[in-house]
C-alpha cells in the first residue's frame, strides 16, 4: 500500500481536534489532562498564588460591615374591643401581602423618615459628599491617577449651569437615601408570616439601631396610615352628614305640605276610612243575601199559596198560632165525625161544628196571607237597606279615590323622606363608631425580635473569599491551561502527528546541549556514536528502510514545510548514520537556493568562502559528476554539494538530466539521501518528491505550526510524493519527559543510562 494513502484519506476529514486532550474522540482523555495541568503547573499555580494573595489583601484593606437583624410579624389576630368594623381593615395572610409589606419596608418614604429621624444625613458613611475615602482601594481607581487640570480638559467645553441649591440639597437627600437603602435588606423567612429587615453599618451599634427604627417606624407608619384613614372617612361622613339632615328635614316639609294642600288625615283617621269601607262593602254583602234570602221565601210561600199547599210552608209550619189552629181544626173535624155518627146532615151541631171548621179555616187562611204579607215586607226593607248601603259605599268609595290619588303623591314623599332618614341614621351611626375607633387603632404587625448589637462582622468574610479566591483562580488557572494548549499549534508526540496526518513519527530527535553551548549534531555521532541523538538517527533509518519490506527505497528525500527545523542536520546525521553503518551512501544538497549542507561539510582543500563544484555543475556539465562527489573521511559518506549558484534551478530539477542521473546513482549506492528546500518556500520538495522511493518531512518539536506542516504533507502528498513518516526535530527531552506523553522519545530522557553522551 501506498505510504501516502493514510495522509489522503485524511484530505476529506473535518478538522479535527489536536490540542492534546481529546485526539481521537470527543471523550476527555483524564490522564491527558492530568499531565496537561502537570506540564503547565505553574500557570495554576502562578495565577492561584497571584489572584489569592490579591483577594486576600483586598478583604483586608475593606471596611469590616456588621449586619443587625430586627423581625416582624404580621398579625392577622385582631382585637376586637367592640364589635365595630374598621375604615382600613387589616392585611390577609397570604404571600401577596407579605411582598407588599416587604415593598412597604424598603419604600424611600420609610428610608427618608429613618434618615430624618436618626440624623443620618450628617453621617459620613450615609453621605458621600462628607466622605474622605483613605487607604488602598480608593488609589485603585484609575481616575484618581488622572490630573484635575486633565479631567478639567477632558470636561465639557462649555460650563454648567449653576445648580440650584434646593435641587443640590433634594440630590444629596436622594443619594444618602440610596445609600440607606443599598444597606438595607428585607425579605420574608420562609412560608411564615415573619418578615426579617436586616441593616449593614460600619458601626455594630449604628447597625442595630437603625434595624430597630426601621421596624418602628413601620409599625407606626401603619398606625398613622389607618388614623389617617379614619380622620379622612370621619371628615367625609361629617359633611355627609350636614347634607342628610339638611334632606331630612326638606323631605319632612315636603310631607306636612302636601298634607296641608290635599287635606289629607294623618294614618291612623286614614286607616278608619278604609275600615268603614271595608265594614260597608261586608254588610252590603250581608244585606244583597238577606234580600235574596227574603225574595226566595217570599216567591216560595206565593207558589205554594197559588197551589193551595201554603201548610207546607215553612214559615206556616213555624208558626205557632196557626199550628193551634191547626190543631183546633183536626179536634173540630174529630167530633163532626162523630156527630155524623149520630146525627144528620143538617142537624144543628153538625152545622155549628161545620161552621166552626169554616171559621177556623178562615182564620188559618188570614194567618197565611199575614205570614206572605210579612214576607213581602221583609223584601222590601232588605231592599230599601240594600239600596241604601250601596249608595253609602259608593260615596264612600268616591271618597276613599279621592285620598287615595292624594296619598299616592303622599306615599312617594314619605319614602323619599324615610330613605333619607335612615340613610342619615347609618351614616350617624358610622360616624360615631369612626370616632370612637380612632382611640382604638392597632398595627397590623408587631416585633418579635429586635436587632442585638452584632458581635462579629458580616463582611468581609476573610475566609469565604479566600477560599472562593482560591477555587475561582484555580478554575482560571486550568482555563488558561485550556487556552494556552489551544494557542499552541506546535506538534509534540507522534500520537499527535498520527491524529492530524495519519502518517506514522519515525523519530525523536533530540536537541543538543543548553544554554551556552550547542554541539554541531552532525559531530555527535562520529564524537559520541552511543547518544541519544545517534541512537535516534538509527531509529530513523530503521524505520525508513522497513518503510517497505519487500523493495526498501534507494532514494530517500529529506524536506519540512519552513527552513530552521533542521532538516540538513537529518539529511547529513541519516547518511552518516547509514554510512557508519556500513552502506554505500550518497548524500546530496538538493536545496541550491540556499545551500547549507556546504557549511556542515566541504572537502578538504576548499577555502570556506569557495563553493565546491557540486549539483548545478554536474547537470549542466555530466562529466564533472565523479569529480563532484567526495568523501568523508570520518564515515565514509559520499557528498555531492549544491554547487554554482544558477538563475533557473527548479528547471534543472525538473529535467531528464536529472532522473537519469539519480536513478544511474540508485543503482550505484545502496542509499541516496536528498536534502531539499523547504514545501512552503518553493516547489522544488514537490518535484523531487516525485522522483524519490520515499519521503521524510522534517517538523520542529513544538514551533512548527501544525496548520503549516499538514498543509506541506498534503501538497507533497498530492505530487506524488510517497511519504515514509514524519522526524520531530530538536526535542527537548527534559520537558517531553515532564510532559509524560509515554513515547520514545519520553523514554530517551528517562533511561539515560543506557547512552553515552
Amino acid at each position: 500500500m501506498d505510504a501516502a494513502t493514510p495522509l489522503r484519506r485524511r484530505e476529506d476529514l473535518t478538522e479535527r481536534r489536536d490540542d492534546g486532550f481529546s485526539e481521537r474522540s470527543a471523550e476527555i482523555d483524564v490522564a491527558e489532562l492530568v499531565r496537561t495541568l502537570w506540564r503547565r503547573r505553574w500557570i495554576v499555580i502562578g495565577t492561584a498564588v497571584l489572584l489569592t494573595g490579591l483577594a486576600i489583601l483586598i478583604a483586608f484593606q475593606l471596611t469590616p460591615l456588621f449586619t443587625a437583624e430586627t423581625r416582624v410579624m404580621l398579625d392577622t389576630r385582631q382585637q376586637r374591643v367592640v364589635d365595630i368594623e374598621s375604615v382600613l381593615t387589616g392585611a390577609n395572610p397570604d404571600a401577596t401581602t407579605v411582598e407588599s409589606e416587604v415593598e412597604v419596608l424598603t419604600s424611600r418614604a420609610l428610608a427618608e423618615r429613618a434618615i430624618e429621624e436618626l440624623g443620618l444625613a450628617d453621617d459620613p458613611e450615609f453621605n458621600p459628599a462628607l466622605r474622605q475615602d483613605t487607604g488602598l482601594l480608593p488609589s485603585l481607581n484609575p481616575l484618581s491617577w488622572i490630573p484635575e487640570s486633565w479631567l478639567a480638559v477632558l470636561g465639557p467645553d462649555q460650563p454648567l449651569a449653576e445648580p440650584d441649591p434646593e435641587e443640590l440639597a433634594r440630590l444629596e437627600t436622594a443619594k444618602v437615601v440610596d445609600n440607606f437603602l443599598a444597606r438595607l435588606s428585607v425579605r420574608p423567612i420562609g412560608r411564615s408570616l415573619v418578615i426579617g429587615i436586616y441593616f449593614t453599618s460600619e458601626s455594630p451599634f449604628k447597625a442595630a439601631r437603625i434595624a430597630n427604627k426601621v421596624a418602628d417606624l413601620y409599625l407606626v407608619s401603619q398606625l398613622e396610615a389607618k388614623f389617617e384613614a379614619t380622620a379622612r372617612a370621619n371628615a367625609w361622613l361629617s359633611d355627609r352628614l350636614a347634607g342628610l339632615r339638611a334632606q331630612v328635614e326638606e323631605s319632612e316639609r315636603a310631607i306636612v305640605a302636601y298634607r296641608q294642600r290635599f287635606d289629607i288625615a294623618d294614618t291612623e283617621e286614614s286607616n278608619v276610612s278604609t275600615q268603614q269601607l271595608t265594614e260597608l262593602n261586608t254588610q252590603l254583602t250581608l244585606a244583597r243575601a238577606e234580600r235574596a234570602a227574603a225574595e226566595a221565601r217570599l216567591s216560595q210561600v206565593r207558589s205554594l199559596v197559588n197551589r193551595g199547599g201554603a201548610e207546607s210552608a215553612a214559615q206556616v209550619l213555624q208558626s205557632q198560632l196557626i199550628q193551634t189552629l191547626r190543631e183546633q181544626e183536626a179536634e173540630l173535624q174529630r167530633k163532626l165525625s162523630e156527630l155524623l155518627t149520630r146525627y144528620g146532615e143538617r142537624h144543628p151541631r153538625i152545622v155549628n161544628a161545620r161552621a166552626e171548621i169554616g171559621d177556623l179555616r178562615a182564620s188559618i187562611g188570614r194567618e197565611v196571607q199575614k205570614i206572605v204579607q210579612n214576607l213581602e215586607n221583609e223584601v222590601q226593607v232588605a231592599k230599601a237597606r240594600e239600596a241604601t248601603l250601596n249608595a253609602d259605599l259608593e260615596a264612600l268609595k268616591s271618597e276613599s279615590n279621592q285620598n287615595r290619588s292624594a296619598e299616592i303623591g303622599l306615599a312617594e314623599l314619605e319614602r323619599d323622606a324615610q330613605a333619607n332618614r335612615t340613610l342619615y341614621e347609618t351614616f350617624l351611626g358610622r360616624f360615631k363608631e369612626t370616632t370612637g375607633q380612632q382611640e382604638i387603632e392597632q398595627p397590623d404587625a408587631r416585633i418579635i425580635s429586635r436587632a442585638d448589637v452584632p458581635l462579629s462582622p458580616s463582611f468581609p468574610n476573610k475566609k469565604l473569599i479566600a477560599g472562593m479566591a482560591l477555587a475561582g483562580s484555580l478554575l482560571l488557572g486550568v482555563g488558561l491551561v485550556v487556552l494556552v494548549e489551544r494557542l499552541d499549534n506546535g506538534f509534540r508526540t507522534g500520537e499527535q502527528i498520527r491524529s492530524a496526518t495519519g502518517l506514522p513519527t519515525l523519530a525523536l530527535v533530540p536537541m543538543q546541549g543548553g544554554l551556552g553551548r550547542r554541539p554541531r549534531p552532525d559531530r555527535v555521532l562520529i564524537e559520541k556514536p552511543a547518544s541519544q541523538f545517534a541512537e535516534s538517527m538509527r531509529t530513523l533509518l530503521a524505520g525508513v528502510l522497513l518503510s517497505d519490506i519487500d523493495e526498501p527505497p534507494r532514494t530517500v528525500l529529506v524536506t519540512s514545510s519552513v527552513p530552521g527545523e533542521g532538516k540538513t542536520v537529518t539529511s547529513l546525521s541519516l547518511a552518516r548514520v547509514a554510512a557508519m553503518g556500513g552502506k554505500r551512501t550518497l548524500l546530496i544538497d538538493c536545496d541550491v537556493r540556499r545551500p547549507a549542507l556546504h557549511r556542515l561539510i566541504r572537502p578538504e582543500g576548499y577555502d570556506a568562502q569557495e563553493m565546491p563544484t557540486g549539483l548545478t555543475d554536474v547537470l549542466t556539465e555530466p562529466g564533472k559528476l565523479e569529480t563532484a562527489i567526495f568523501r568523508d573521511e570520518a564515515t565514509g559518506l559520499h557528498v555531492l554539494l549544491s554547487g554554482s549558484r544558477v538563475p533557473n534551478p527548479q528547471d534543472l530539477l525538473q529535467s531528464k538530466t536529472f532522473g537519469r542521473m539519480l536513478d544511474e546513482l540508485a543503482q550505484a549506492y545502496d542509499l541516496v539521501v536528498l536534502d531539499s528546500a523547504p514545501v512552503m518556500a518553493v516547489a522544488d520538495a514537490l518535484n523531487l518528491g516525485a522522483l524519490a522511493d520515499r519521503t521524510l518531512f522534517v517538523t520542529q518539536w513544538e514551533k512548527t505550526p501544525r496548520k503549516v506542516a499538514v498543509s506541506s504533507m498534503q501538497q507533497l502528498s498530492q505530487s506524488k510524493a510517497r511519504i515514509a513518516g514524519v522526524v520531530l526535530s530538536q526535542v527537548n527531552l527534559r520537558r517531553h519527559v515532564k510532559y509524560g506523553y509515554g513515547d520514545h522519545g519520553y523514554y530517551y530522557g528517562r533511561y539515560r543510562e543506557y547512552y553515552q553522551e
